[in-house]
């Protein structure tokens, strides 16, 4: 095989490979940067729910600080099951999001 052979044969076979190492560069980062955005939004989605119950939390601690406040039970019972509800939706952000298996 003579230069010129190669070279016949590079001009075919060299544009082609190109294309396909830029389509795996481009696909490698494109999957990277899905990830990273993912990511983004569940932790932003755990940061926002945690967020909700600190103020849920610290309201429930100023109206009731002292055990007995003049409320109504009804009102006591409704701010219980609204904290109940934000542990609730706390718990489930970080057992759908934090303990998942790693993915390749």
């Amino acid at each position: 095989m003579s230069w010129d052979d190669f070279y016949r044969v590079w001009a075919v076979v060299g544009p082609l490979a190109g294309v396909g190492f830029g389509a795996w560069l481009t696909a490698r980062w494109q999957r990277k940067k899905w990830i990273l955005d993912n990511k983004t939004a569940e932790y932003r989605s755990i940061l926002d729910a945690l967020n909700s119950y600190r103020l849920l939390l610290g309201e429930y601690h100023a109206l009731y600080r002292g055990g007995s406040s003049g409320f109504e039970i009804k009102d006591r019972f409704n701010a219980q099951m609204s904290l109940a509800r934000a542990q609730d939706t706390v718990s489930n952000a970080f057992a759908d999001r934090v303990f998942t298996p790693k993915l390749r």
